[in-house]
């Protein structure tokens, strides 16, 4: 099984890297096997779907990265260390942990519950050599080939922008007490405008408002790993998060496509496009061309 895929276009046009971490549908069968639920309960827990809703942005000249393996078996939007060693059947052996507010509500970069808070694994499922194992197979390859790809954009386009690419259950999924208008349609992580140029989230949120969309920042959802660890402005490396509220094309409980799926599919490949044409302006970066 394929770990990821780089889809880009024939001739790149500009330094912008689309990302869909959680994503990715395969699960080992041993995996599968050994949990005790059903299985549409893992797959509920990544960004089903979020691939194809992004499917289009190629078009405008950039590339598109997704992970194939699902994010409840290896959560590549981690820190490597985010591992609760309580959760290891043996003693750790060469590994480093951080005790992250994620790990302890079972959500770190081998996740040990479900969305809703179910154990995944019956007992203390993994051993010390079995977590090394999956980020070997899973992780590292990753987290490579992504780093690769946003310095060959920086090295071809004097910079690169990530555009990390998540959705979020909304509220009426979840049995939220709070009301479903008081849930935004995205919210933009710009890791509190440490990871992303200001100027480029502003652009971002503005596109988004202007398709009738409601728009907050860092709420409830600042930016994982991969923003905060990818986003050095300073050193002209952008990353921004982008979260849309699932029921914007999914239907939540089956994981099929609604009627807006198109809709919000035409949206994310205008803005590609929009930036495409935008991004060097926005980044203060004018060549010859630009100038005429």
């Amino acid at each position: 099984m394929e770990t990821y895929s780089i889809i880009s276009p024939d001739t790149p046009s500009n330094g912008i890297v689309y990302n869909s971490p959680h994503s990715g549908r395969y699960l080992p069968v041993e995996f599968l096997n050994q949990y005790e639920g059903q299985p549409i309960r893992l797959h509920q827990s990544g960004d089903s779907r979020m691939d194809d809703v992004i499917g289009g942005i190629t078009s405008a000249g950039s590339c598109l990265f997704k992970n194939h393996y699902g994010r409840i078996y290896v959560d590549t939007n981690r820190d490597v260390r985010e591992i609760d060693p309580a959760c290891l059947k043996d003693s750790p052996r060469g590994l480093q942990f951080i005790r992250s507010e994620k790990v302890m509500r079972g959500f770190g970069v081998i996740p040990m519950k479900t969305f809703d808070g179910k154990d995944i694994y019956p007992e203390p499922g993994l051993t010390h050599d079995a977590a090394r194992a999956r980020l070997e197979e899973v992780y590292y390859p990753v987290h490579e080939a992504l780093a690769a790809l946003l310095e060959q954009a920086r090295d071809r386009f004097g910079y690169y922008l990530l555009v990390d690419c998540h959705s979020m259950p909304s509220y009426r999924f979840m049995n939220s007490r709070l009301p479903s208008n008081r849930q935004a349609d995205v919210v933009i992580g710009n890791n509190y405008d440490k990871s992303c140029s200001r100027k480029i989230s502003r652009y971002v949120a503005q596109h988004f408002e202007e398709d009738g969309l409601s728009v907050r920042f860092n709420a409830p959802y600042a930016g994982g790993y991969n923003t905060v660890h990818y986003g050095v402005p300073d050193r002209k490396r952008h990353a921004i998060q982008i979260e849309l509220n699932r029921n914007l094309y999914l239907n939540e409980e089956d994981l099929s496509l609604n009627g807006n799926f198109e809709n919000l599919r035409d949206s994310i490949t205008k803005l590609a496009d929009k930036l495409n044409r935008e991004i060097q302006s926005l980044l203060g970066i004018y060549t010859a061309n630009s100038e005429k």
